[in-house]
């Protein structure tokens, strides 16, 4: 199942929020390019472009809330920038951590794994795993 923004505006109004013209467009970015990872800035240019008014300051909060509230999640991948994505169903997203979670375990002691908070190299790729994350 997918989430959009009718799904959006359930969960903010269930939670005492609205959904405003800003907090819109951030979703529509967050939306359209589903398959990137984001980072806040990455969506302030793209949201800027719709709304010239917005700060960054209100994407960085709508992004806060929106994780609080389970619409996104915060990913690490290890480059400086926290990213985000879509938390399409509490189900998927919740063995999908799990399936991650295991391949974290599965690489412990193996060649290339850092060790500490869950961080590993694998075929170049640095990942970071934490059960706050996704």
């Amino acid at each position: 199942m997918d989430i959009n923004v009718k799904d959006v505006k359930e969960i903010l109004k269930e939670e005492g929020y609205k959904l405003t013209t800003q907090r819109k467009a951030i979703l529509d970015a967050i939306l359209e390019n589903h398959e990137k990872h984001l980072n806040p800035e990455e969506i302030y240019n793209i949201v800027k472009l719709k709304c010239p008014d917005i700060g960054i300051a209100t994407v960085y909060r709508t992004l806060q809330l929106f994780e609080k509230l389970n619409i996104v999640c915060r990913v690490n991948f290890d480059d400086g920038y926290n990213r985000y994505e879509l938390i399409y169903d509490t189900e998927q997203h919740q063995t999908s951590s799990f399936n991650m979670f295991k391949l974290w375990q599965g690489y412990r002691g193996q060649d290339g794994f850092i060790g500490n908070a869950g961080k590993w190299n694998w075929k170049g790729v640095w990942f970071q795993y934490s059960r706050s994350q996704c």
